[in-house]
């Protein structure tokens, strides 16, 4: 396959961008314009699905994504940044992309101001882009957690 597109790595990368503004935003309403209903969603720490008291992360459409990090961030802050990406053409009509990910998150105290608990983590992003119509889309979403303090 041929070198992925300057365009098409411009188009992915700014939906990676609204994944994690959107996230740290809490604009769930808004990843429609970044991944398909469809899409999975999967968090994994030492190459396993991650579970945390009992819940495995691992949803199956962005519906089901949303909805739990609406709960889930309601009383954090967070800050996710991303490094520039790896691309790979796997058809014409489907991109494989990785990206490095550093995520901050605090307690929310006030509208203004965090306090209390913090913590930071980091890894990569495996994701999968279809294009659909003119745009792309996710389609697929691993997290390989790397470290978190």
């Amino acid at each position: 396959m041929p070198e992925v597109s300057p365009e098409v790595i411009t188009i992915i990368t700014r939906k990676k961008l609204w994944y994690c503004r959107y996230t740290d935003t809490k604009q769930w309403h808004l990843f429609d314009g970044v991944a398909v209903p469809e899409c999975k969603f999967q968090y994994f720490s030492d190459g396993k699905l991650f579970v945390n008291a009992g819940f495995t992360y691992s949803w199956g459409s962005r519906e089901e994504f949303t909805t739990f990090f609406t709960t889930a961030l309601a009383s954090l802050r967070t800050m996710h940044l991303i490094g520039p990406g790896e691309f790979e053409q796997v058809s014409e009509d489907e991109v494989k992309a990785i990206f490095p990910i550093t995520y901050f998150s605090a307690l929310k105290q006030t509208e203004s101001e965090s306090h209390g608990v913090q913590g930071q983590g980091g890894g990569y992003y495996f994701e999968t882009y279809k294009k659909i119509g003119d745009d792309w889309l996710m389609t697929d979403l691993k997290m390989e957690r790397t470290y978190e303090k």
